[in-house]
């Protein structure tokens, strides 16, 4: 059998990348372990803050409208917006919207991290916003030149 021979400065090269794809495996097992890291990462930043608006803004419309005139909101949210939009209860069940099924795994993540119900504004009670932050028009999001 032969063996291939390698100049010292290719074995160097060799266990050095081999060392380097060790450490990057470890810190990324290290980072997800402790914390707990998933694809919601990439709502922390300006889209998270954007969704998060859109959620605030279509659910104050729809406490101060009757269950009626939901539906309609929706539309108008989902045409400013161009995103298929849906509402569901708390217990997952769809209310409004053209969305016919979650995703198995949205739906159990979606379950684990809703907000207790004690920080939720009871009706005719306004939320408690952090100083700061205003209630804003619904307005589309900005269209993007290509």
């Amino acid at each position: 059998m032969a063996r291939i021979r390698l100049p010292l400065y290719g074995k160097v090269l060799f266990w050095f990348l081999v060392n380097l794809l060790l450490l990057a495996v470890l810190g990324i097992l290290f980072l997800r372990l402790e914390f707990r890291l998933s694809l919601d990462w990439m709502l922390a930043g300006p889209g998270g803050d954007r969704i998060e608006h859109l959620a605030e803004d279509l659910t104050e419309e729809c406490r101060a409208t009757p269950e009626d005139q939901w539906a309609a909101i929706l539309e108008r949210y989902s045409a400013a917006t161009g995103l298929t939009l849906a509402l569901y209860g708390n217990d997952g069940r769809q209310v409004l919207g053209s969305v016919s099924e979650v995703p198995p795994k949205s739906a159990s993540s979606s379950s684990t991290s809703a907000m207790p119900p004690t920080c939720l504004p009871h009706p005719g009670e306004t939320a408690n916003r952090s100083p700061g932050r205003r209630v804003r028009p619904m307005t589309p999001p900005p269209s993007r030149a290509s």
